[in-house]
Formats: C-alpha cells, sequence, structure tokens
C-alpha cells in the first residue's frame, strides 16, 4: 500500500473478518470483545445495513497484533480504529479513495472494489469447507429459512473463531503496472 499502513490495515481487516467498509469503520474500545485476560478476541458489529449484519466477529490471529495497536491509538471522535470522517454518513470515503486509487496504480479494473474482499472472504471459507451456516452470520447475511434466521442463534463465538481461523492470507507488495 506504498507506505499508507491505515489503508494496509483496513485491507486485512476486510479480508480476515468479512465485513464491510463501514462496519470495519465503526470498531471502537466499546465494541471490543476481550478474553480473561484483557485481550481482544473480536469485536461486535452494532449498526450494520441489515438486522442480521449485528454480529460479533472473531479476530483471526493475524489481526491480533494490529488490532492491538490501533487500540492504542483510538481515532476520531468517536474514537474508531480507523480514521475516518465521524460526522460523514460513509466514514470511510477517504480511505475508500486512497484503495480506489492504489487498486488503478496497480492495474486493477473497477470491477474490482472493495467490496471484492467480502466476496473473497467468503469464497475462501466456503472452500475450506466452512459449514454453509456459518458463513452468512461471519458475514452477516441472513440464510433464507425462517429455522436459521428467525429461531436459531447461529453458531456459537467458538464456531465462528475456528471458521476465521481457515482464512489465509499473503500480503506481498504488487509491482506497478
Amino acid at each position: 500500500t506504498n507506505g499508507d499502513t491505515d489503508l494496509a490495515d483496513l485491507i486485512a481487516f476486510a479480508c480476515y473478518t468479512g465485513c464491510r467498509i463501514e462496519e470495519l469503520g465503526r470498531i471502537r474500545l466499546e465494541t471490543t470483545l476481550f478474553d480473561d485476560q484483557g485481550q481482544p478476541i473480536g469485536f461486535r458489529v452494532d449498526e450494520s445495513k441489515t438486522e442480521s449484519g449485528i454480529r460479533e466477529i472473531p479476530l483471526h490471529p493475524a489481526l491480533l497484533p494490529l488490532y492491538a495497536r490501533r487500540l492504542q491509538s483510538p481515532q476520531g471522535a468517536r474514537a474508531a480504529l480507523f480514521p475516518g470522517n465521524d460526522k460523514a454518513k460513509l466514514r470511510l470515503n477517504a480511505l475508500s479513495q486512497r484503495f480506489t486509487k492504489l487498486k488503478r496504480q496497480a492495474g486493477f479494473s473497477d470491477q474490482h472494489v472493495f467490496h471484492s474482499f467480502r466476496k473473497c472472504t467468503a469464497t475462501m471459507l466456503q472452500q475450506a469447507s466452512v459449514p454453509p451456516l456459518t458463513i452468512p452470520f461471519i458475514l452477516g447475511h441472513d440464510v433464507g429459512n425462517v429455522t436459521f434466521d428467525v429461531y436459531s442463534a447461529g453458531p456459537s463465538f467458538e464456531q465462528k473463531r475456528e471458521a476465521i481461523r481457515m482464512l489465509e492470507f499473503s500480503f506481498s507488495a504488487l509491482p506497478h503496472k
């Protein structure tokens, strides 16, 4: 990301959580889930575009150092993990624009958008044989079945954590085209 730590971290968070960009923009100390030793283990998405989007997301081990570092330096009036415009509807619009510039510099077309990370996460979870009913509860989607959308509490935090741990990414610099 050409030294843009905020953007690099945001991309890693998107890949390892499957969250929408604005969901990532609302992560803060108050939404962080801690274990008995006070270490972050996940976060709550407390505002989303759908009711199914309100959920708890476990942290992948690769995110733990990034998360801990970001908790040390909260950003903006809402003390969020990522810098953004607290008064704007699209809080992370500036980071989104930096992503667009970066992807174009790397030779990617407008077919590739930040939301593509969500699609990648869903695909990788499926290809890692994560139970099909776990994936929508990680991504914050309805399952489309009353039994699961209305009556079931969904997979446990531990089941989601095991699914998230199946994700593997190797972030390396792409050559400029």
